[in-house]
């Protein structure tokens, strides 16, 4: 499988920069964005989207090189954002691809069926990721939940 390595590589890698670059903004209002970045770069990038996560997954080692180092990077981006340095815990990092995975999945499903609106997909996500941030919490104390934002 040959997957455009330049242009989805880098549209997918400025996403994640995009999103660690939002620091002027609440870190509640920096993951909406992030997430409504990401919906919306699927959207407009459908085949290379799920070709990435979908051709190939496990087996093809074109496809792995690609979207390992930008789940890591989103990964760091998330904790840089809510514990304030960049390495993870194991117990941590397995609840955030858990949650990323869960993205990726509902991504799918949203550039597939577009049956929800966008901005509620972005809002069940959000809240997940803060669900998520506080499991984490209860099983590695070292790794504090952010406070939780008004709905």
């Amino acid at each position: 499988m040959t997957l455009c390595h330049t242009p989805c590589t880098s549209r997918k890698a400025g996403l994640v920069e995009r999103g660690g670059a939002t620091h002027d903004l609440p870190p509640a209002a920096r993951v909406q964005r992030t997430v409504d970045g990401h919906l919306r770069y699927a959207q407009h990038h459908q085949a290379a989207y799920r070709a990435l996560l979908t051709g190939g997954v496990g087996f093809d080692a074109e496809v792995m090189a690609i979207r390992d180092p930008v789940r890591a990077r989103l990964l760091g981006t998330i904790a840089l954002g809510a514990w304030g340095r960049t390495d993870l815990p194991p117990l941590a990092r397995t609840a955030l691809t858990g949650w990323l995975s869960g993205v990726e999945g509902v991504t799918l499903d949203r550039i597939a069926e577009q049956e929800v609106p966008r901005e509620t997909v972005v809002a069940l996500l959000v809240r997940g990721l803060g669900d998520t941030l506080r499991l984490i919490e209860e099983f590695e104390p070292a790794c504090p939940a952010p406070p939780r934002s008004p709905v």
